[in-house]
């Protein structure tokens, strides 16, 4: 993973690592509800629009969901 990221490419990886596709609205209220990412103020067109780029707080603790961020579907 890049210093810097979208939001999009965060998601991406984290649903190969679980081996499901997530809920766009889901991941992105979840990951930034448990305030781990700084907001760059910088953008990178990915797709249609501009997307914001993240990247990990200096300080952060690791974080672990009550429940898992719940899957659109599965991977074929």
């Amino acid at each position: 993973m890049p210093r810097d990221f979208t939001l999009g490419e965060l998601q991406k990886v984290y649903e190969i690592i679980i081996g499901k596709k997530i809920d766009h609205k889901s991941f992105r209220r979840r990951i930034l509800g448990v305030d781990i990412l700084e907001d760059t103020e910088r953008t990178r067109q990915d797709g249609k629009k501009p997307a914001k780029l993240y990247q990990l707080k200096e300080i952060h603790k690791t974080h672990f969901f009550m429940r898992n961020i719940e899957a659109a579907t599965e991977f074929s």
